[in-house]
C-alpha cells in the first residue's frame, strides 16, 4: 500500500499538482491522437468495429461526444495539430481548462494564462457565446458610440457597470505609471469584460509582465494595445469613498446603487389576530399609504427606520383600485406594442436571411415607429 505523502511547503505542493495537471492534459492529447488513428487508418479492421465511436463506446464506455472532444483537443493543442505532444504554451492548463478553451477562438486563447481559474476562463467563454448570439437586426438597432478612443469607452462603461472596480481604481490604487496599474492585478493576469454598442463585448487584458494592455473586440477579434501609463491616467485620484461616489453620480447623472446605500427592510412580526371591534382613527392618525424606500439625502439608513406600509383594508379599497386602473391600462397597451415590435423584428430577421434587405429595412422602420409609440 502506497504511503500518504506529506509536503514541506506550499511551493512543493503546488509544483507536484502542476505536474499532475500537465500529465493529465498531455494524456488527453495522446488519447485524442490514438482515437484519430482509429478514425483515419484501418487499425480497427481486425476488431469487428466499423467506426471509432462504436469502438470507444463498446470497449471503454466513452460516448461519441467525448470522443469528439478528445479529437478536438488534439487538433487544437497538439504539436502540428496531429501528434502525441502537447504544445508548450498549453502544458500547464490541465484538461478541464483545455475543454473550455476548445470553444474559444485562438485570438482569445493566446491571452489566457494557466494561473487563471477554470471559472475565469468559463466567464470569458460565456461572453464570447453571448456576443455571437446577437442577431444582425439587434446590432443594426444599437446606438452609435461616441467618437472616442476605445480605451476611454471601455473605462467609462466599466465604471458604470462595475462601481466597485471604479472605487478600486480611483480610491484604493496609489502610485504612478505601471506600478499603479499593476495593483489591479491580483495574480499574474487580469481580464475584464465590458459591452459597448456597435462594438460588442471587449476583453480588457492586463498582464503583470507586459507594459501594455490589450483590448480584444469579441465581435470581430480585432485588437488594440495601449501603454499601461495611459490607463494609469484614469486611476489613483486619491479620493475618499464619499468623494468618489459623488464624482460617479456627477459623471453618469445617476444615483449610486449598492446594497450599503439601500436601507434594509426590518423583519416584520407575523400579523396578530385583530379584535372584531375596530377603533376609528382620526385623520391625523391615518397611516401613510406610500412606502419610504430611501433615507433622506445625507442621512444614513439606520435600523430604527422601519418601512411604513398601508393597512390591508386600504390596499383593497375601491378608491385605491380606481387609482391603479390607469397604470394597468398603460401596461396592457405597452405589452401590445411590444408584441407588434417583436413581430416586426422577427420578420426583418427572416427577410435578412433571404437577403431581401429593402423589405427588411421597411420592417425595421415600422419597428422604430412602434418604439417611439412605446416611449410616449
Amino acid at each position: 500500500m502506497e504511503e500518504l505523502r506529506t509536503y514541506n511547503d506550499y511551493k512543493e505542493f503546488k509544483g507536484n499538482l502542476d505536474q499532475e495537471l500537465q500529465n493529465q492534459a498531455e494524456g488527453f492529447v495522446r488519447i485524442g491522437y490514438l482515437l484519430k488513428q482509429a478514425r483515419d487508418t484501418d487499425i480497427l479492421s481486425e476488431s469487428g468495429y466499423k467506426t471509432v465511436n462504436e469502438f470507444a463506446e463498446r470497449e471503454y464506455g466513452i460516448d461519441k461526444s467525448v470522443v469528439s472532444r478528445f479529437i478536438r483537443i488534439n487538433d487544437r493543442f497538439s504539436e502540428g495539430g496531429y501528434s502525441m505532444l502537447l504544445k508548450k504554451e498549453y502544458r500547464e492548463y490541465g484538461y478541464a481548462k483545455l475543454a473550455i478553451m476548445i470553444q474559444l477562438p485562438d485570438e482569445i486563447n493566446e491571452d489566457l494564462s494557466p494561473s487563471m481559474s477554470k471559472e475565469e476562463i468559463n466567464q470569458i467563454k460565456k461572453a464570447v457565446v453571448e456576443e455571437h448570439s446577437v442577431t444582425d437586426i439587434e446590432r443594426m438597432l444599437e446606438p452609435e458610440p461616441p467618437e472616442e478612443p476605445l480605451l476611454e469607452l471601455c473605462i467609462r462603461q466599466l465604471w458604470k457597470t462595475n462601481p466597485e472596480i471604479y472605487l478600486e481604481m480611483v480610491c484604493q490604487c496609489k502610485g504612478k505609471g505601471e506600478d499603479l496599474v499593476n495593483q489591479l492585478i491580483p495574480n499574474e493576469i487580469r481580464t475584464l469584460i465590458v459591452a459597448l454598442p456597435k462594438i460588442g463585448a471587449v476583453m480588457i487584458h492586463i498582464q503583470l509582465s507586459d507594459p501594455k494592455i490589450k483590448l480584444t473586440k469579441m465581435r470581430t477579434m480585432e485588437k488594440e494595445t495601449y501603454p499601461k501609463t495611459e490607463l494609469a491616467g484614469y486611476m489613483g485620484q486619491g479620493w475618499t469613498r464619499e468623494e468618489a461616489i459623488a464624482e460617479w453620480e456627477k459623471l453618469f447623472n445617476e444615483e449610486w446603487q449598492t446594497e450599503e446605500r439601500i436601507p434594509k427592510k426590518r423583519e416584520v412580526a407575523p400579523v396578530q389576530p385583530q379584535p372584531e371591534e375596530k377603533e376609528e382613527r382620526s385623520p391625523e392618525m391615518a397611516p401613510c399609504t406610500e412606502q419610504k424606500l430611501k433615507p433622506d439625502a445625507g442621512k444614513a439608513a439606520g435600523p430604527e427606520e422601519e418601512l411604513e406600509t398601508e393597512p390591508p383594508e386600504a390596499a383593497g379599497s375601491e378608491e385605491m383600485q380606481l387609482e391603479r386602473q390607469p397604470a394597468v391600462e398603460v401596461i396592457d397597451e405597452w405589452e401590445k406594442l411590444y408584441k407588434i415590435f417583436k413581430t416586426h423584428i422577427q420578420e426583418a430577421s427572416r427577410l435578412v436571411a433571404k437577403k431581401d434587405y429593402n423589405a427588411a429595412m421597411q420592417c425595421l422602420n415600422r419597428a422604430i415607429i412602434v418604439v417611439n409609440e412605446m416611449k410616449e
